[in-house]
């Protein structure tokens, strides 16, 4: 008879650890975005995502998804190169080293300048010295938040709103007013 001394060990308590999941969801992929945007998207909870490529953005950064939660988001990124095919690269790591990474592709749309136009008063206007009169304009930006604006009003004087107060020269002449709309990238039209 023969026999065979066996051993046994117990069973680990260790949990099965899966793989961190990393997925954007904008800019999604083959969009066409403006030259800032968000990169948002889902993550494991408590892992860090970071930006770890991109194609003319202007920074990679990292982020910490709360342990509660699964979103992140990266805000304001600004693209130096627009056109097609723009790529972003995300890669996720979690406490024990796990990773996963994915990359979309994506169109970046050139900045585009705002428009400013002076509705009142008509062009080529003939006040009296001392008369008050009133200026009105829009500012208009297609790819993004509204414009600041600046008056000049030829005499030195200057106003930052749309319609500012009512305005009056002391002495005759000819003065050029001027509106100009600037946007958040520094594109502006007078």
């Amino acid at each position: 008879m023969s026999s065979t001394r066996l051993s046994t060990k117990p069973c680990s308590s260790e949990p099965v650890r899966a793989r961190p999941v990393v997925r954007v969801l904008t800019p999604a992929g083959q969009s066409t975005q403006p030259q800032r945007f968000d990169i948002t998207g889902r993550a494991s909870p408590g892992a860090t995502v970071r930006l770890a490529a991109c194609t003319g953005c202007s920074k990679l950064d990292s982020t910490r998804v709360a342990a509660g939660d699964s979103s992140f988001t990266f805000a304001a990124v600004d693209w130096t190169q627009p056109g097609p095919a723009n790529s972003l690269r995300l890669r996720v790591t979690d406490a024990f080293g796990f990773t996963d990474s994915t990359t979309v592709v994506f169109t970046v749309s050139a900045n585009l300048a705002p428009v400013a136009t002076i509705t009142a008063p008509a062009v080529d206007t003939t006040v009296l010295t001392g008369a008050a009169i009133t200026f009105v304009g829009t500012a208009t930006d297609q790819d993004g938040p509204a414009p600041t604006v600046l008056w000049n009003f030829g005499d030195g004087r200057t106003a930052t709103t749309l319609t500012p107060p009512a305005v009056t020269y002391a002495t005759a002449g000819t003065f050029i007013v001027t509106l100009r709309a600037t946007d958040s990238f520094g594109a502006f039209d007078v």
